[in-house]
């Protein structure tokens, strides 16, 4: 089944609007400053390194949500 069908959207503008609400809410919870962006498919992501720090470097494992 194709994302775009099952969210209503193209998924980059749905993800990033969804991203967006979810730094806006950690801003409200977390008052000390930090830096956040949203991106969907349209910025750098280290996943090796992300990999690496939570121990999945070389795993077959998938997030699924």
């Amino acid at each position: 089944m194709d994302f775009a069908l099952c969210v209503g959207g193209d998924y980059h503008e749905v993800l990033w609007e969804k991203l967006n609400s979810l730094v806006a809410e950690m801003r409200k919870k977390f008052p000390e400053p930090f830096e956040a962006r949203a991106s969907a498919d349209t910025g750098p992501v280290q996943e090796r390194v992300l990999a690496k720090l939570a121990d999945w470097a070389g795993s077959e494992k998938i997030l699924c949500c």
